[in-house]
C-alpha cells in the first residue's frame, strides 16, 4: 500500500516518500514500544522540509531523516486521528481531553491474528485519515520527483 503510493522503505521500520527534487520527505514510521510499552507499536507521521528547523544537524537530509527531524506542526501519531470515545465531544475543552482521540499504541505479540489485526487497523488508519494529514503538513507547491 505505502509502495503504491511511491513510499520506499528504508529496511528499518521508516517508509519515506520524497518530493520535490530531494528537499521535501513525507515519513511514515512505525515505532516499536520499549518498557511500559513494550509488546506495542505506534505510528508516527512527518513532513521533512530540508533546512527548515535550525538544530537539524547538516547530515540529515530527505532521505535519512526520521520523524523527530520534522517541524512540530509537521509531525504527528497516526493514533490521535482514530476516533475517541465520543468524537463530537474532542473539540471541547476538557471534555475533548477525557473522551476526544488519544494516542494509540496497537499490539505487536506473538499471537500472528491479534498483530494483523493491529496492522490492518492501522492500514485504514492511513488509509482514512493519515495520508490526508500528510499532503495537509506538505508545503504547497511540493512536487513529487
Amino acid at each position: 500500500m505505502l509502495g503504491d503510493r511511491g513510499f520506499s522503505f528504508d529496511g528499518s521500520r521508516t517508509f519515506r516518500r520524497s518530493l520535490s527534487n530531494g528537499t521535501i520527505a513525507q515519513l511514515v514510521n512505525f515505532q516499536l514500544g520499549q518498557r511500559s510499552q513494550e509488546g506495542r507499536f505506534t505510528v508516527n507521521l512527518g513532513v521533512f522540509v530540508l533546512g527548515e528547523l535550525l538544530s537539524n544537524p547538516p547530515a540529515v537530509t530527505a532521505s535519512n531523516a526520521l520523524e523527530h527531524h520534522c517541524s512540530g506542526p509537521r509531525r504527528t501519531r497516526l493514533g490521535t486521528m482514530h476516533p475517541g470515545l465520543i468524537p463530537a465531544l474532542a473539540n471541547v475543552p476538557l471534555v475533548g481531553a477525557l473522551l476526544g482521540p488519544k494516542d494509540v499504541w496497537w499490539p505487536f505479540v506473538e499471537d500472528q491474528g491479534r498483530t494483523d489485526t493491529s496492522l490492518r487497523e492501522c492500514l485504514l488508519l492511513l488509509e482514512r485519515h493519515g495520508f490526508a494529514w500528510l499532503a495537509q503538513a506538505t508545503p504547497r507547491g511540493a512536487s513529487d520527483d
